[in-house]
């Protein structure tokens, strides 16, 4: 019976445990991705200042792998952007109003929209309602794909005219891998280059 209770402890995690695992690590980095595409508080520039954003980010897509990789060409510049030039409340709203009154699509409402359906999923995931989880898993490529896509592009277009913070250039590429990673559209491929447009949609091959 020992043995017994002692292969029940250490069973290997279930497809739904698994799948409700990652949910947890796609609602944190849309989180954090809500985080700087939202009006801005003291609590974000401390966030930033400290690194403390930078590190929840490079937490949150561990479970990546390699793929992780495509993360730190805008972590990193972010980081120096923050070393080089500190990140004020001041700067960050003028730059967030300069952004939101030319914004038709909210962007902070649409990604609460897609927040409200990963939740969903996760707790279907974790109730055993592998079926239910499937369909909101569908249900969310359509809400990427038609609200949140169009609404990040708005967004991104928008920050890069910001040359004044690089700050924010640096947040663009980093929510850029977002919507890449999310979607498996490539919004990336013109990232390295002195101009980028967040248009390039190109399928990842």
């Amino acid at each position: 019976m020992a043995d017994s209770g002692l292969m029940t402890e250490h069973s290997a995690p279930t497809v739904a445990q698994l799948m409700a695992g990652i949910v947890d690590n796609r609602i944190r980095l849309w989180e954090l991705v809500h985080e700087v595409t939202s009006r801005p508080d003291q609590h974000i520039v401390d966030r930033l200042s400290s690194g403390e954003w930078i590190d929840d980010v490079r937490q949150a897509v561990q479970w990546l792998g390699e793929a992780a990789d495509r993360f730190a060409p805008g972590l990193t510049a972010a980081e120096k952007a923050l070393e080089e030039d500190a990140v004020t409340l001041e700067s960050l709203m003028a730059a967030h109003d300069s952004i939101d009154v030319r914004r038709p699509v909210s962007l902070s409402e649409t990604l609460a929209d897609l927040g409200g359906q990963l939740a969903a999923e996760r707790r279907a995931w974790a109730s055993g309602d592998d079926e239910y989880a499937k369909t909101l898993r569908l249900a969310q490529h359509d809400q990427l794909h038609t609200r949140v896509v169009p609404a990040i592009q708005q967004w991104s277009s928008e920050a890069l005219h910001q040359q004044h913070s690089p700050v924010l250039t640096a947040l663009v590429r980093v929510v850029t891998v977002v919507l890449s990673m999310e979607t498996g559209r490539d919004f990336e491929r013109r990232l390295g280059g002195g101009e980028f447009s967040i248009t390039d949609d190109l399928p990842i091959v």
